[in-house]
């Protein structure tokens, strides 16, 4: 196929989802084309670039190796999981943007980082290594979210790594009953509110790769010196918390702080806590 060359090659959305079937909606509403020449099934259209991983963990890893090698090198790259899970009651088709994604064997964690604004479904999500019909409380689970965060880490920065889920099955629908009509089904229920997502996901990466200036009233002030690698984390930093807390004023935070590694070790942590909060309210 014909490489498509917008947005002044500056970005691509690499979307990575285990079944046809679930990415099916998806291809037709941003209008990808197949990838003949691709060794997995990959479609790709302007900006984004989705490939099918097949099921697990080791797929899914081997799928974001090989999508960063089909994507543009000029480009930066931003990654989606997006896929179907269970929960214990959550209605079939409900969508989930994931604020914690934790693997079952070792119990480490990833937190992505709260890039899209909207009152989204936010929740725990958990990466099983086998199938498994035992639905755990207050949670819900996959088979990839967590290998595809730690290996899309390897070629992008933390805050371009997103997951969204679409529940297919629970209690009273169990993984074990479920067929493909079932799945069909439960992704096009889900599909325009996860259309919605990845929009904003788009929008998201277009300001990060256009964005060139920092917090003006901060640098100003004298008072800190910050490299360029640290006003660029400062920015986003600012802007995540303000997407928390609308009322966030960056100054009145870091009056008190010394040094910039201190501010920045700082608004971290109040992110961290505050994502906190979304995930146990």
């Amino acid at each position: 196929m014909v490489r498509y060359a917008t947005e002044q090659n500056s970005f691509q959305l690499i979307l990575v989802i285990a079944l046809l079937e679930e990415a099916k909606p998806f291809i037709k509403r941003f209008n990808l084309q197949k990838w003949e020449t691709s060794r997995l099934k990959a479609y790709e259209n302007g900006s984004i670039l989705l490939v099918i991983s097949g099921t697990g963990s080791d797929a899914i890893t081997l799928a974001v190796g090989y999508a960063a090698a089909l994507a543009s090198s000029d480009r930066r790259l931003f990654w989606l999981n997006l896929g179907s899970a269970g929960h214990p009651s959550y209605q079939i088709g409900t969508v989930i943007l994931p604020a914690e994604v934790r693997d079952s064997v070792s119990n480490a964690a990833f937190y992505p980082t709260l890039v899209i604004p909207g009152n989204f479904r936010r929740d725990k999500l958990k990466t099983l290594e086998v199938p498994s019909q035992k639905y755990m409380q207050d949670t819900c689970f996959d088979m990839e979210g967590y290998s595809f965060c730690t290996a899309a880490s390897r070629f992008s920065l933390k805050d371009y790594i997103q997951v969204i889920k679409i529940i297919s099955d629970n209690q009273q629908n169990p993984m074990s009953n479920l067929r493909k009509s079932d799945l069909k089904n439960a992704i096009a229920a889900g599909a325009e509110e996860a259309i919605c997502i990845i929009e904003a996901f788009l929008d998201f990466a277009r300001a990060e790769v256009n964005y060139t200036g920092t917090p003006p009233a901060l640098l100003d002030t004298g008072s800190l010196h910050f490299t360029q690698s640290q006003r660029i984390k400062l920015a986003r930093l600012t802007s995540q918390m303000r997407l928390l807390d609308p009322n966030f004023d960056l100054l009145q935070e870091i009056e008190h702080h010394e040094s910039s590694n201190s501010v920045l070790n700082y608004l971290t942590t109040q992110v961290r806590l505050c994502q906190s909060r979304i995930i146990n309210d």
